[in-house]
């Protein structure tokens, strides 16, 4: 690739970022911001994961099934849902313990 560009063009390739604005700015965040050094992004096992842990603090068992896991893909489709039409915490139903 040297013999095409030439070495002056590939030093100043070199500290281009390819990807989204999301993960440039996590990187940004993770490289500036010492607070942000350990975090990680969830993806859909670590959320399923995270859930679980914390099913019985935010009330999982209340929307049913015979397993801690059951309620799971029910309230993950719930979250999209408010999350697709940009609905806020006040829109949400009180729980009926």
């Amino acid at each position: 690739m040297s013999e095409r560009l030439g070495e002056e063009k590939l030093d100043k390739l070199s500290g281009l970022f390819i990807g989204t604005i999301h993960a440039y700015c996590f990187q940004f965040l993770q490289r500036f911001v010492p607070d942000y050094e350990s975090y990680d992004v969830l993806d859909d096992n670590k959320h399923a994961a995270f859930l679980s842990r914390e099913a019985y603090h935010i009330g999982l068992q209340n929307l049913g099934g015979q397993t801690a896991f059951e309620p799971i893909p029910t309230f993950l489709k719930s979250v999209d849902v408010f999350e697709n039409e940009l609905l806020g915490p006040e829109s949400m139903p009180e729980p009926s313990c």
